[in-house]
């Protein structure tokens, strides 16, 4: 996955870290989206 972004074109060298960082936010995000649906599914 981190190939796939670093390899994409759009993504210029200078901008590689702040790309990473808003990546991990949206991954961050979306693991706690997904952890408070499964505890509504379990409670």
């Amino acid at each position: 996955m981190w190939a796939i972004m670093r390899s994409s074109p759009r993504v210029c060298v200078p901008a590689n870290e702040v790309s990473d960082l808003i990546f991990l936010l949206g991954a961050c995000r979306y693991i706690l989206v997904f952890l408070a649906d499964l505890s509504e599914i379990y409670s």
